[in-house]
């Protein structure tokens, strides 16, 4: 089973003293270590035996943004039809020109990439489907990234990944619908390992 506390999905450094802070790889290492002995104990999820289930959820795809960016390079368009830090996140090829569109977007995308980043607070899970999409769009999979981020114990009911994600390739920014909240997550799915960053949220009145 997994754990009923969600702590015990975050990195503990006093567990591994090995660990240089400043080592990404040493992180990655452990980080797939873990999610694996965690998940082991329900014995390491078999194959998915139930199909997809239809949802309704948008996806924009970072060729969607490209497609209206060849066109309105400079115009207002772009910061009203696009969230420029999800964009940013995806891919930084146009940050330059995009910053020039809103003077507060460099602050916020230099600070979502640094809790982007893989870290001790990183999140996850092992998946036998092959693409954030279809990771996404599998109800027992999204009811795992609810466990993984609120516990076992989180009635996944009162939670909901929210329109529209944003996503390139295997890399997506999701928001996490609550009662009371709405959290970013930067997801990524890498040999078959979902990772999840929390970027930041709101709690409503």
């Amino acid at each position: 089973m997994l754990a009923d506390n969600k702590q015990l999905y975050f990195f503990k450094k006093e567990l591994f003293p090995f660990m240089a802070m400043n080592n990404i790889y040493n992180y990655y290492f452990v980080f797939i270590l873990f999610v694996f002995f965690s998940c082991g104990q329900s014995g390491i999820r078999e194959a998915a035996t139930s199909e997809q289930e239809e949802v309704i959820l948008e996806f924009i795809d970072y060729q969607d943004f490209e497609k209206v960016f060849r066109v309105n390079r400079n115009s207002e368009l772009i910061t009203k039809k696009f969230d420029l830090v999800s964009i940013l996140l995806l891919d930084s090829t146009n940050a330059e020109i995009l910053f020039k569109l809103d003077p507060k977007l460099e602050e916020d995308f230099h600070y979502a990439m640094l809790v982007s980043r893989l870290s001790m607070s990183t999140v996850g899970f092992v998946t036998d489907l092959e693409t954030l999409r279809d990771v996404l769009l599998s109800k027992e999979e999204r009811d795992m990234i609810i466990t993984c981020v609120h516990g076992e114990g989180a009635d996944n009911m009162k939670y909901n990944i929210g329109s529209p994600v944003y996503i390139k390739n295997n890399t997506a920014i999701i928001q996490i619908l609550g009662p009371s909240s709405v959290d970013d997550y930067y997801v990524t799915i890498n040999s078959g390992v979902v990772q999840l960053n929390f970027l930041g949220g709101i709690i409503e009145d």
